[in-house]
C-alpha cells in the first residue's frame, strides 16, 4: 500500500474510499452507477453473441460459470429478481424500512490501494483501472435488481451499497467462497422469518390473530417448523399465515405457499378477514388440541380458502355453521379412519398421520369443507363410514 499526501493525479478507471481488511479483502460503498463501470452486467454472459464477440463479457463469463449459480438453469433465481425488486422499490422510493447484505466481488487482478497522508485524513482508496472487471461470489441476485429498479426510477442508481471486494484471487478461490458463503449458513426457517417480519400484511394479520384473540393464545408457535404433542403449541405461525393468504387469494394459496404477499389488501378485508378469523377461532375452540384435525396445516388452510369463497358468494353464515357438523377428532381408530385420504393417512399400526403437503392433500380436504354433494363431506360428519368401515361389515 502507497502512501501519497494527495491522490496520484489523473488516475484512469475508478478510485473509491475504501477500509482495509487484508492485503486481499477491502470494503468498498459504491453506487450502482459507480458499480457498473467494474461489474459487467451477468444478463451479458449468458447471450452467446455478446461472449463470442466481447473478450471482457467471455473472461466475466469463465468465471460466473464457476463463483455463481446461472440465470439461465435457475429457475428459483430468476423468479427471485422480480421479488427482490419490489422489495427494493417499497424501501428505495417509496421510504419502507429495508436492508441489503453486501455484496461481494471477486476480481482475479490483484488492484492497487493508495493511503492519503496523515495529514490528508490517511483514507485508504481501492483503485480499479479501466477494463478490469469484478465477478459477484455473493449478491448478484440484489445487483440484478437494483439494476431492474433503476430502469424504473433512475435516481435510485446514485445510492451507495456496501460491498465486499476480494481481489487477487483465483477463481478457484472464488468457487469455494461461493460454496462457504452459500451452504455454511444457517437457514431462517419459514417460522422465524415470519415471526420476525413486520411488513407482510397477511403475517401482521396472522400474528395480531395469534396475540389478541383468546382462543389461539399461548397455542401457536413462532420458532418450530412443526408442533408436537409434547408441546404447548397446537399450530405454528406459518400454519396459520398460510390459512390468512386462503381466505384472501382463495385457491391460489397453494401456488403462493409462504411466499411474501404482494397483492393490494382493500380496507374492508383488512377489518373483516381478522373478524372472521376470530368467529372461526370461537367456533373451533373446543377443538383446538393435538387430537384433533384443527392444527394441521391443510386442514386450517382449507378453511382460508373456504371463507374466502363463501364471503364472495354471500354463503359465510351457512359456511360458518358448517364447521359445527364436523366431527374433527383423529386420535380415534374410528377418527383416524374418518380423515385418512383425506387431511392424512394411516400407518401401518392403524394411527392418523398428517405426511403430505398443503397442495397435494389441500384440494381433497377443501371438497370435504365445502362440497355437501361429496362423500367426503359427508364421512367427516358421519354421515356415512369409510371404505374400510363398510368392508367390516
Amino acid at each position: 500500500m502507497e502512501t501519497y499526501a494527495t491522490l496520484p493525479p489523473g488516475l484512469p478507471g475508478q478510485t473509491l474510499a475504501c477500509l482495509v481488511i487484508d492485503e486481499n479483502r477491502v470494503v468498498i460503498k459504491p453506487s450502482l452507477n459507480q458499480m457498473e463501470a467494474f461489474v459487467v452486467d451477468p444478463t451479458l454472459t449468458e447471450d452467446p453473441k455478446r461472449v463470442a464477440a466481447d473478450h471482457r463479457v467471455r473472461e466475466a463469463f469463465e468465471v460466473r460459470q464457476r463463483v455463481q449459480r446461472l440465470l439461465s438453469g435457475n429457475k428459483a433465481k430468476r423468479d427471485n429478481v422480480p421479488a427482490y425488486s419490489r422489495y427494493l422499490t417499497q424501501g428505495m422510493v417509496k421510504g419502507e424500512t429495508h436492508v441489503t447484505p453486501p455484496q461481494s466481488l471477486v476480481f482475479t487482478s490483484k488492484l492497487r490501494v493508495y493511503q492519503a497522508s496523515a495529514d490528508a485524513g490517511a483514507q485508504t482508496y481501492l483503485h480499479v483501472p479501466p477494463g478490469v472487471k469484478g465477478v459477484h461470489d455473493d449478491g448478484e441476485t440484489q445487483y440484478l435488481a437494483r439494476l431492474a429498479v433503476r430502469n424504473e426510477h433512475p435516481e435510485t442508481g446514485d445510492s451507495p451499497m456496501a460491498v465486499v471486494v476480494d481481489h487477487g484471487r483465483s477463481i478457484d478461490w472464488g468457487g469455494q467462497a461461493f460454496h462457504d458463503l452459500n451452504l455454511l449458513g444457517v437457514p431462517m426457517s419459514a417460522a422465524v422469518a415470519i415471526a420476525a417480519d413486520g411488513r407482510d400484511p397477511a403475517t401482521k394479520i396472522a400474528k395480531k390473530l395469534a396475540e389478541e384473540v383468546p382462543a389461539l393464545v399461548g397455542l401457536v408457535s413462532f420458532d418450530a417448523r412443526q408442533v408436537s404433542a409434547k408441546s404447548g403449541s397446537v399450530l405454528t405461525i406459518t400454519t396459520l399465515r398460510r390459512a390468512v393468504v386462503g381466505s384472501l387469494a382463495g385457491r391460489k394459496v397453494f401456488a403462493l405457499g409462504n411466499k411474501t404477499y404482494t397483492d393490494d389488501i382493500p380496507e374492508h378485508d383488512q377489518n373483516d378477514i381478522p373478524l372472521v378469523w376470530r368467529q372461526v377461532f370461537v367456533r373451533l375452540q373446543p377443538h383446538l388440541n393435538h387430537s384433533t384435525a384443527v392444527g394441521l396445516p391443510v386442514v386450517l388452510t382449507a378453511i382460508g380458502i373456504g371463507v374466502y369463497e363463501a364471503r364472495n358468494s354471500g354463503t359465510l353464515d351457512s359456511f360458518m355453521r358448517s364447521l359445527d357438523t364436523i366431527l374433527w377428532d383423529k386420535s380415534t381408530e374410528e377418527g383416524a379412519q374418518r380423515w385418512a385420504g383425506i387431511a392424512g393417512k394411516l400407518t401401518e399400526t392403524g394411527n392418523f398421520s398428517s405426511a403430505g403437503g398443503v397442495k397435494d392433500l389441500g384440494h381433497r380436504t377443501l371438497v370435504a369443507l365445502t362440497d355437501h354433494t361429496s362423500d367426503d363431506y359427508k364421512r367427516i360428519r358421519g354421515l356415512m363410514p369409510h371404505p374400510s368401515e363398510e368392508a367390516s361389515v
